[in-house]
């Protein structure tokens, strides 16, 4: 895999407000590395274990090397007092013998544990590096959907046409309602005359009921002379 800070340099050196043909490229590069980034970081993970493990058991034998040579020294002691020193020297060659080999695991520990270290160090950078593309990846993915969105919105809004540009829909519409008004406001005025002409035939009935009572009620009264 490259190199992980030159991939991510180069990463954020993307702007996500760019063009499409950009922001093209920088998805392209984003799914790559973080593919590429995940199985590497699961390899330094195995590794990670191994080494930790590894470090382990460096240390109990560096221990085990360094309790023996304690206890050659030990024989030793005991060997001389009782006056034998012969016994004694050959007890202190043993003691010196695990000494060196203390030494040697010694050196293997620490080695080890700056492995692990490294390990440790390339593992979290790994993780930031993923964490930072995936942040990268979700914002990107965030722009394109709105994207997307933005321009079904405006093809709704072209199809509709503009505000002051009326649907043909409209007109016919509006053209069925002023009929129906108009239709309506006929009917209005037609009841209205009628009413009225009804109103007048009633008063003219009613005047001439008055008139024809009247005559009848003189012609009553001319009799009656």
């Amino acid at each position: 895999m490259t190199d992980v800070t030159t991939i991510v340099r180069r990463l954020l050196g993307l702007d996500l407000k760019g063009s499409g043909e950009q922001q093209a490229e920088l998805q392209r590069m984003l799914e790559t590395f973080l593919k590429d980034a995940r199985e590497k970081r699961g390899e330094v993970q195995q590794e990670l274990v191994q080494a930790r493990a590894e470090h382990l058991v460096l240390q109990r034998r560096r221990k085990a090397s360094a309790e023996q040579a304690r206890k050659w020294g030990k024989r030793a002691e005991a060997a001389l007092r009782s006056g034998n020193e012969d016994t004694a020297r050959e007890h202190l060659r043993r003691q010196r013998s695990f000494e060196e080999v203390t030494a040697d695991w010694t050196a293997q520990t620490e080695a080890q544990q700056q492995a692990v270290k490294a390990l440790q160090k390339a593992s979290r950078q790994l993780a930031a590096a993923i964490d930072e593309a995936e942040t990268r990846m979700a914002a990107l993915l965030s722009r394109h959907k709105a994207a997307v969105a933005a321009a079904h919105v405006e093809s709704i809004l072209q199809e509709m046409g503009e505000p002051s540009d009326a649907h043909p829909g409209y007109k016919t519409a509006e053209l069925s309602v002023d009929a129906e008004e108009a239709w309506a406001r006929a009917l209005a005025e037609t009841s209205a005359a009628s009413v009225e002409k009804r109103l007048r035939a009633l008063e003219h009935g009613e005047q001439e009921e008055e008139i024809e009572r009247r005559l009848q009620t003189m012609r009553e009264q001319l009799r009656s002379r």
